[in-house]
């Protein structure tokens, strides 16, 4: 719902449709996997901060070394 400033006399409701995607292993989300997404990655898993779904490559729900070394493969093999 959104409000108008100064009452809430022409209260008016909206719904949004929000669609996306996340492409597993890009860290920026600038479309490529390249070696600057490795060093996110690495540096999110070792400051504790995963809050980052991209960085889950493998898919087991954790943000570790399996998923670093996985993210070198594919950006090895890209």
């Amino acid at each position: 719902k959104v409000y108008p400033f100064h009452s809430s006399e022409r209260l008016q409701s909206f719904q949004f449709n929000l669609h996306g995607s996340i492409s597993l292993g890009d860290m920026n989300s600038d479309g490529a996997l390249n070696v600057l997404d490795i060093v996110i990655l690495a540096n999110l898993i070792l400051t504790n901060n995963q809050s980052n779904p991209s960085g889950d490559i493998n898919q087991d729900g954790n943000q570790d070394i399996l998923d670093i070394v996985s993210l070198v493969n594919l950006v090895l093999n890209d």
